[in-house]
């Protein structure tokens, strides 16, 4: 009976921790194609609640869906905007046009995976799926 009464306490502790959590979300996500084929300049907007979140850590990585282990893009390092707390910019260099899977690894102030589909076209164009996080 004492274990079952510590079990439900400790289940209970749990569900009300992650209860009161919010969770980060990735808003307006774009890229533009630089000058350098398959280079593409990019941002984002972090948010929690409906609010920015400032001076965070997020890795950004990309992988081709279509082609698991062969095509994927080594994370490079997000920099917060100075003009915009809370947008977060980025380079992605691709290695061919197509349906790619943007991740976003958080490591500050929270710790989260998020993930986006983009199209890079061969013309430079960019869509991002409107399908929110896959």
């Amino acid at each position: 009976m004492r274990a079952n009464v510590t079990q439900l306490s400790l289940i209970a502790l749990l569900a009300s921790a992650s209860a009161g959590q919010a969770n980060p979300e990735i808003s307006n996500p774009s890229c533009v194609a630089t000058e350098v084929k398959l280079v593409y300049n990019c941002q984002f907007d972090l948010l929690e609640d409906s609010h920015p979140v400032t001076d965070a850590e997020i890795a950004v990585g990309a992988s081709m869906p279509s082609m698991p282990m062969a095509h994927n893009v080594k994370p490079v390092t997000s920099f917060e905007s100075t003009e915009m707390p809370g947008q977060y910019l980025y380079d992605l260099e691709l290695a061919m046009a197509g349906e790619w899977l943007v991740i976003f690894d958080i490591s500050q102030p929270m710790r989260d995976r998020l993930q986006k589909k983009f199209m890079f076209n061969a013309d430079g164009s960019v869509e991002q799926f409107d399908r929110g996080d896959e």
